[in-house]
């Protein structure tokens, strides 16, 4: 959800899966990315970017995807 709502229009969204023994499931897209000082707290639950506030959303998203990998012992 969040490739298609912050890429640019048009743009390019990829997904790449991989095989046993290590699985792994990629996203790809062309939008701005996530700040690097924003890495660890686009986890918290409610946080948004300054940016995306005008987005529709709760900033739930990101919280549930690290929750969801820490079950499966996996990684993001």
């Amino acid at each position: 959800d969040n490739a298609i709502k912050y890429a640019p229009s048009k743009s390019h969204v990829a997904l790449d899966t991989g095989p046993v023994p290590k699985p792994f499931f990629e996203i790809s897209d062309q939008g701005p990315g996530i700040p690097e000082t924003e890495h660890e707290r686009v986890f918290q639950r409610f946080h948004r970017l300054d940016q995306s506030r005008s987005t529709p959303g709760n900033g739930l998203g990101l919280s549930l995807v690290r929750a969801v990998t820490n079950v499966h012992s996996a990684t993001i």
